[in-house]
């Protein structure tokens, strides 16, 4: 395997390894066919005789890996890139919003039902505790989920570049 250097025909996103092999490119596709009916490349799905994509675990958002065949001299060369799955994070974006609001009803409730004293609107505490998080939350959500699909992506490709030669 042959990671990205100058010797590289552009940049790849992710700074993700190249891999250079000896095989055209039919048989770099059928390799990761079989592969993938081993249950070694999860995800596989052929998008063109050249393309392919994976899938590149991570947590909470999945990534997708994509792999392009390029002829080279004698062999092919296969470049990757790992994209985030776009729904996921917005799901979670819209629960968060979607959850603020109801926490102070149900925060409220439960505290003029324990506490015959308390009398505090909630929202002047609850809102800046709940809200005044969520950049950083967010953030570690990003991080973690890349840092997790560059090491799954990683091992897709090491586990590809030895079947592929």
């Amino acid at each position: 395997m042959q990671t990205q250097g100058p010797e590289t025909t552009g940049p790849n996103p992710n700074g993700l390894p190249v891999v250079d092999s000896p095989l055209p490119p039919g048989e770099v596709m059928e390799r990761a066919r079989q592969m993938s009916k081993r249950g070694k490349l999860p995800g596989f799905a052929p998008a063109s005789s050249t393309q392919f994509c994976a899938e590149a675990f991570a947590t909470p958002f999945e990534h997708t890996l994509f792999c392009e065949i390029q002829a080279s001299g004698q062999g092919s060369r296969l470049v990757f890139r790992a994209t985030m799955n776009k729904r996921t994070p917005w799901i979670y974006a819209l629960t968060l919003i979607a959850t603020v609001w109801p926490g102070v009803w149900v925060t409220d409730s439960m505290l003029k039902t324990y506490f015959s004293w308390y009398t505090i609107p909630t929202w002047w505490w609850y809102l800046p505790l709940s809200v005044i998080p969520l950049p950083w939350m967010w953030r570690s959500f990003m991080n973690k989920s890349r840092a997790g699909a560059d090491a799954s992506a990683r091992e897709v490709i090491a586990d590809l570049a030895a079947a592929v030669g």
